[in-house]
């Protein structure tokens, strides 16, 4: 037997059960039950996949990845699945929808329940597919942040945006990292006895590895939107040293004009002349509009 619940009852709401005379399934939510291994530990505060191999069977933890837009944070789920002999115990700490998938599936397609590998491998199919969901939300996210970073004026809200997105990709990463090490050592664990599911476990494993490989991909791409980030933000700071080296090579002349006419001499040119500070100040705005004239023809403004 597998032990009750940790609080001693086994309520109608947080658990299902379903066999016939080949394999037994029972999938609880909520409390964990007592005697399950791995439980959701966390490791240096993130948490991990994790496979052990136990007398009569296996157990695996694996983690499901939920994308919460509002907030862009990611998160986590952990799933244990437990198989020893022809029965089969699961526990996740909130109802998944993959399970009821199942559920309906075992009702209307009976033949895939023929072996406790063959559920353990509908089980492990319906998590990953589960999955892509979340990948697509990633890539939403920074399809919008990509956008932002080409059209909004940078700001601290958006920087905060893009490297806190960066962020829960790299711990995404990490996370599957591990969930494909587990299913890795399920598969080599399923070569080692003589069935047909290390045949179909290669194919858990190519689509677990298809997931990491998105999200690696995600990981660089988020990268190049951090250096398109900051490629703006140094273009829009040479835009400003740009208007303030133009704006003082204007001013250049008139000051000094202004400083050779300020000198303490006598015999100046048209420094007597009735019209003489009007000369001068003509010359300035003649010799300001020249070089903005110049700036202008060559696309410097």
């Amino acid at each position: 037997m597998w032990g009750t619940l940790s609080n001693g009852v086994a309520p109608m709401t947080d658990q299902f059960s379903l066999q016939n005379d080949r394999v037994e399934w029972r999938h609880h939510w909520g409390p964990m039950p007592d005697g399950l291994p791995l439980g959701p530990r966390d490791d240096e505060g993130v948490m991990r996949a994790q496979f052990r191999e136990m007398p009569q069977g296996f157990s695996i933890r694996l983690l499901t990845f939920r994308f919460i837009r509002d907030s862009q944070k990611v998160h986590v789920t952990p799933f244990i699945l437990r198989i020893k002999d022809n029965e089969i115990l699961s526990w996740s700490p909130d109802p998944q929808d993959f399970i009821r998938r199942l559920q309906i599936e075992w009702d209307q397609e009976p033949s895939w329940t023929q072996s406790v590998e063959r559920c353990a491998l509908e089980i492990l199919d319906e998590l990953l597919g589960s999955l892509f969901p979340f990948l697509d939300d990633v890539s939403d996210a920074m399809a919008r942040v990509e956008r932002d970073t080409l059209t909004l004026p940078q700001s601290q809200a958006l920087a905060d945006r893009i490297f806190s997105l960066r962020h829960q990709i790299l711990q995404a990463r990490r996370q599957m990292a591990s969930e494909r090490d587990a299913i890795l050592r399920l598969v080599r664990y399923w070569s080692t006895h003589p069935s047909s599911s290390a045949f179909y476990g290669v194919d858990i494993y190519d689509q677990m590895l298809r997931v990491f490989d998105t999200v690696d991909t995600y990981r660089e791409m988020m990268t190049s939107i951090v250096d398109l980030y900051m490629s703006s933000v140094s273009n829009r700071l040479n835009e400003v040293v740009k208007t303030l080296t133009l704006a003082t090579t204007v001013l250049l002349p008139g000051s000094l004009v202004a400083a050779l006419y300020g000198m303490n001499f006598d015999e100046l040119p048209f420094s007597h002349h009735r019209y003489g500070f009007y000369g001068v100040l003509a010359l300035i705005v003649i010799i300001a509009g020249f070089l903005l004239w110049l700036f202008r023809r060559r696309r410097w403004l």
